[in-house]
């Protein structure tokens, strides 16, 4: 009995431990955008190039928000002097409105240049635990929030909170137990994918010129859900070249 009972408080300790490192191992942090130029991210969605760009709202100045890959980075980042400064760049944006109040900017990801450039959600890779950026502001009282759409078309707006701060800053979100990321049946994967971050300003700050930069759009997720022998088969890739177009697969 005595044998019995040290064998259970021996599972006891040990079991914690193996949760806990295997927590660890599936867990990735990921950079899904660097901003170091125009269309070098690929959408995990689509495979295609990705191309940003910012809307102002409607009291935006004629001509705003202008934006550009601008050579600049956190030094807290790569240091001050890294051998490839000259290949690191951020999202650049300068923005001005016309009068105060409820004023914004979004940055948009999206595919295409010029005429042909489209709005197009970037995949965020496996199941998101936190969201993080670097932002560079100026000391004006504006929020930043991340909108993100779920496997039901759900929008989700996630507020990172002030950008109130001087030069850059490393800002970043724990994802809500309450956005699904997964559900009952196989795929049980589904995945968020990232429409928008949105800049506001408070309704009585200055607005008519300010600048801001964004850089090093990163998740901490786990790339490794629910694997199972198989599970290649719950692939979009996989489930097309196997039945193509038919009627009879249930969506």
């Amino acid at each position: 009995m005595r044998q019995k009972g040290l064998f259970i408080l021996a599972l006891l300790l040990i079991m914690p431990i193996t949760v806990f490192a295997d927590s660890l191992i599936t867990k990735e942090a990921i950079v899904v955008e660097s901003f170091d130029g125009e269309g070098l991210t690929n959408n995990g969605a689509t495979g295609n190039p990705v191309i940003w760009k910012a809307n102002g709202s409607k009291f935006s100045t004629e001509g705003y928000p202008k934006a550009a890959y601008a050579n600049a980075f956190p030094e807290d980042l790569f240091g001050k002097y890294p051998e490839n400064a000259a290949d690191l760049n951020s999202f650049a944006v300068l923005g001005s409105f016309t009068r105060k109040g409820y004023n914004y900017i979004e940055i948009i990801p999206g595919e295409g240049n010029g005429d042909e450039w489209r709005a197009e959600p970037l995949m965020l890779p496996g199941k998101v635990e936190y969201f993080d950026l670097w932002f560079w502001g100026s000391n004006f009282d504006y929020t930043l929030e991340v909108h993100v759409v779920d496997f039901q078309g759900i929008i989700h707006v996630i507020e990172m909170g002030s950008v109130k701060h001087i030069g850059w800053k490393h800002l970043y979100v724990k994802i809500p137990t309450s956005i699904k990321q997964t559900k009952q049946y196989l795929p049980f994967f589904e995945g968020l994918k990232l429409t928008k971050l949105v800049v506001r300003t408070d309704p009585d700050e200055k607005v008519d010129l300010f600048y801001m930069y964004i850089d090093q759009l990163k998740v901490l997720t786990d790339t490794h859900v629910n694997s199972f022998d198989g599970e290649d088969l719950t692939s979009k890739d996989k489930i097309e070249e196997i039945w193509g177009g038919s009627s009879d697969v249930q969506e």
